[in-house]
């Protein structure tokens, strides 16, 4: 059996026919097998033919090595980076959050600080100023004390249920109905208000009150003032056969008309005397008197009132006598 010739390398050449036995070896490079390690495998190939040599697969692994540990060397230099980076941000987002909570206790702190003003209150309007960790109030007029509690009224007593006020730094009695004076000392009765017009006269009686008017007025205040009076033809003696008369009363804007018979005699069922609620005949029919019974008071609704009187051709009376008033239109 024949012996297996070795592969011997020379300078990456081999020498083809020569063997071990024949210890035919052309000068040839010596190295141990740690340095064999850095090179790798090539095929056998004759030195008289020696192939095209690629370089690429020939590059030791020394190479490959340093060129790995320089990436890895940059990506720990990377996450190094990175690491501190997200360190920075986390401990800036902390610290502005721990800031924030401090500071947000501190001004809810500051603002829930009771204040010496917080439990104690002025009265009557006072106002609260603090003063070195301490409260004073500072009163309006009229007003005194710790808490502005002394008033002007403060002793005085206003009587017959009058109420006492203060006003400008005084005070002064608010009196009931019935009552005046300084402390409601007074009673005044219904006319104190002087309710009676046209220079009538107060009776005060029983909490209420009686005007007496002058000539020339009437009514429960004395608003009626006299107008006019009017009289039938020749009255006091009879009138005449076959009269038609018309008197128009106008008592001015706001005021009304009252028209009141002191005398009154016609011929039953041929004289008349007709009351229009108007300035015309026209208007609504108020009243149609006749014969001797002694006709009611009557008013307007307005400013005018119109009068007629017609007698017939034959048979005559005394006739008639009407005081007209203007009213005043008073809420009573």
């Amino acid at each position: 059996m024949s012996k297996a010739e070795p592969n011997v390398y020379l300078n990456n050449i081999f020498v083809e026919g020569k063997t071990d036995d024949d210890a035919v070896y052309e000068e040839c490079i010596c190295f141990d097998t740690d340095d064999q390690s850095d090179y790798e495998e090539v095929s056998a190939v004759a030195k008289n033919n020696p192939p095209d040599i690629n370089i690429a697969h020939n590059i030791p692994k020394n190479q490959s090595i340093q060129e790995d540990k320089s990436r890895i060397k940059k990506m720990h230099v990377q996450l190094r980076l990175l690491v501190f980076i997200s360190c920075f941000v986390i401990t800036l987002v902390v610290s502005n959050v721990v800031t924030f909570i401090t500071t947000k206790n501190k001004f809810s702190e500051k603002k829930t600080k009771p204040t010496p003003c917080a439990e104690l209150k002025c009265l009557n309007g006072g106002s609260c100023e603090v003063l070195n960790d301490t409260f004073q109030c500072s009163c309006g007029s009229g007003f005194s004390g710790r808490l502005c509690e002394v008033t002007s009224c403060k002793g005085l007593e206003c009587l017959n249920g009058g109420s006492c006020e203060v006003l400008n730094g005084t005070f002064h009695c608010s009196c009931g109905s019935g009552f005046s004076g300084h402390l409601c000392e007074e009673e005044v009765g219904p006319c104190f208000s002087n309710p009676c017009l046209n220079f009538g006269s107060c009776i005060s009686s029983c909490n209420t009150y009686t005007c007496y008017c002058l000539n020339g007025t009437k009514g429960s205040r004395c608003q009626d003032v006299l107008h006019q009076i009017i009289t039938s033809p020749g009255y006091p003696s009879n009138y005449d056969d076959s009269m038609n008369r018309i008197w128009n009363i106008d008592v001015g804007l706001a005021n009304t008309v009252r028209i009141a018979f002191t005398n009154f005699q016609l011929e039953n069922t041929y004289d008349f005397v007709k009351i229009y609620n108007g300035q015309s005949t026209t208007c609504g029919s108020l009243a149609n008197y006749t014969g001797t019974i002694h006709p009611t008071e009557l008013a307007s609704t307005g400013r005018y009132m119109s009068i007629l009187f017609t007698t017939d051709g034959s048979g005559t009376d005394m006739g008639f006598r009407a005081v007209i008033y203007k009213i005043t239109n008073l809420i009573l």
